[in-house]
């Protein structure tokens, strides 16, 4: 195994999620594996029901996303004991990956940090 690249998207507030990051190209980069690091600092929002989640999705042409089976960091709410961290391995099947988030509830807000390292 070697590494091949990495992204790393810093921990702040986010008070909306973004749509998703830029598409990674794993088969030009001879990719097998994808080690990915999600560190949860807070969340909240008004309604008690606040989330945040965090999934990995691909394409075989960068415009038709689909979610990766397995891809998805457990769902956290503003309940849980922070910081949250969680981890996921992935064996890229096609040819571009991009992570994607999703805040749900009244007025929500995460504090989140990701790290991807890109193994061949």
């Amino acid at each position: 195994m070697a590494f091949v690249a990495s992204e790393i998207y810093e921990e702040k507030l986010r008070t909306a999620a973004p749509d998703s990051s830029a598409a990674f190209n794993v088969q030009s980069q001879g990719c097998s594996q994808i080690r990915a690091f999600w560190r949860i600092a807070s969340a909240s929002g008004a309604s008690a029901d606040a989330t945040a989640a965090m999934k990995a999705e691909h394409s075989d042409n960068g415009n038709d996303w689909t979610d990766v089976p397995d891809g998805a960091f457990r769902t956290v709410s503003k309940g849980v004991t922070f910081p949250a961290e969680q981890t996921l391995v992935l064996y890229p099947t096609r040819k571009y990956l991009r992570w994607t988030t999703t805040l749900t509830g009244t007025t929500p807000t995460a504090t989140w940090g990701l790290e991807v390292a890109y193994i061949s």
